[in-house]
């Protein structure tokens, strides 16, 4: 060996070494970061004591199964006389389900997997059967609530057949649609006189504020707020909370429509109302050849409109004098099967949209073919972004499902879930309320009209 050339060498070796594993070292740490970048955001859960998940199961969740054991008593109570006995005994196994569902949800009991005959079972127990044995705290805050829903379909299952066709909130939905008259009123009386007119995004704003009558969250409809949006003036009087309004470019997509159009519907009063005024005008101006109505099969967080409110919300409204010829029309959409309604399972699942491709291919295969979706509400908002605690400045492009067709989302804030903001935004509405994201109080309208499969 040179001892010299050796000598020599030692160092640069030494030296092309470290440059070696630093860049290395930088490499993977640019490759880690640009994953964690990827890397979706967590989901919520009920980790942290005091956040609005935690609070919803502890406090909310747990008075709105009081409130449905309630409703159970008084449906048993106004049919009692006329029924014999052993049916009433029937009838009353629900009650006792009930009250055990209420137990194990306020002691923290271990979930397990449904025990009825309901169509969705399987789907149902495939999502559970990995958390089976885990405590109601242990797990996602969307398994959970759906959760609670889905047992109370579950109790109701297990009477007789006054319990398996009661809706237990239908009288919650039908005082809400009772507080908001005057807005429904005024609502018709515009779209009736503005027909002709291109009116979609005063359409899609009384959409947006209507959806704040949540009884999921609120136990009742407050008439004064309700009545804020009697006219479009009272509409754009609330422009500075809709915090990302992509209305016009909507409107302008819709103009160039001529085909089918699905309503992935959230809340029955006001809200549906205002579903049946958008599919209306749609339907006159001739942008939408066939329109669905996707309701939930099954009475679902509290006011989420099922197929019976339809008969009752038309019914109500052939009583406005102003809504005669509305009523009339819908009527008639409906009989000839230009508006359908459309009760899909997977829409009272515990998945997000993710899973739509897989667990419901005819659904997806039929949405593909839409040339808008209009996503109603809190829920659908929250299953299209994951139940995910994003940044509010995160693009929507990013946080969202891919979907099959163009899609407008359109809710009011009920859940710590938002993307597509602003930072600037983002704190303009957190400075102003510090319940920015869960009070009801702020709006989005965003949409992703390009196809995002």
């Amino acid at each position: 060996i040179n001892m010299k050339l050796f000598v020599n060498w030692v160092p640069w070796a030494v030296s092309m070494h470290t440059v070696l594993v630093h860049t290395r070292c930088n490499s993977l740490f640019y490759q880690n970061k640009d994953m964690a970048e990827e890397a979706p955001a967590p989901q919520l859960d009920f980790s942290q004591p005091g956040t609005f998940p935690y609070i919803t199961l502890k406090d909310r969740m747990p008075k709105i199964l009081s409130q449905t054991i309630d409703a159970v008593h008084q449906a048993l109570a106004a049919v009692l006389d006329k029924t014999d006995p052993e049916q009433v005994a029937e009838e009353r196994k629900s009650l006792s389900v009930l009250a055990q569902l209420r137990h194990e949800m306020q002691t923290n009991k271990p979930l397990r997997t449904l025990q009825d005959s309901d169509p969705d079972l399987d789907s149902w127990n495939q999502s559970l059967t990995p958390v089976e044995g885990k405590g109601w705290y242990a797990v996602t805050w969307l398994l959970v609530e759906c959760y609670m829903y889905r047992r109370i379909r579950e109790a109701l299952l297990s009477g007789g057949h006054l319990m398996r066709t009661l809706d237990p909130f239908a009288q919650q939905k039908h005082e809400a649609f009772t507080a908001s008259r005057p807005a429904i009123a005024a609502m018709m009386r515009f779209v009736l006189a503005h027909e002709p007119e291109d009116i979609c995004e005063s359409l899609l704003l009384f959409s947006l504020w209507a959806n704040r009558a949540d009884l999921s969250l609120f136990t009742s409809v407050d008439a004064a707020t309700a009545n804020q949006i009697d006219s479009v003036a009272s509409l754009h009087a609330r422009d500075a909370f809709v915090l990302s309004s992509h209305a016009a470019a909507v409107a302008q997509h819709v103009r160039t429509l001529d085909g089918i159009i699905a309503l992935v519907l959230d809340n029955a009063g006001l809200e549906l109302a205002s579903d049946l005024a958008l599919a209306y005008w749609l339907t006159r101006r001739g942008h939408a050849r066939k329109i669905y109505f996707y309701v939930k099969r099954i009475p679902w967080f509290v006011s989420d409109v099922i197929t019976a409110d339809f008969d009752w919300t038309l019914a109500q409204l052939a009583e406005m004098e102003e809504c005669a010829p509305f009523v009339a029309a819908c009527r008639g959409y409906f009989s000839s099967v230009t508006w359908e309604i459309v009760e899909e399972p997977f829409w009272t699942l515990p998945n997000d949209f993710t899973a739509l491709p897989t667990l419901a291919p005819t659904l997806h295969a039929t949405l593909s073919r839409c040339g808008l979706a209009v996503l109603k509400g809190d829920l659908n908002y929250r299953k299209l972004l994951g139940d995910r605690a994003w940044e509010p400045d995160t693009p929507l492009a990013r946080a969202a499902a891919p979907w099959p067709c163009p899609f407008v989302a359109v809710r009011t804030l009920k859940s710590p879930v938002i993307a597509g903001l602003t930072k600037e935004v983002a704190a303009r509405a957190a400075a102003e309320e510090e319940s920015w994201m869960t009070s009801g109080n702020y709006g989005v309208i965003q949409s992703n009209l390009a196809f995002n499969q």
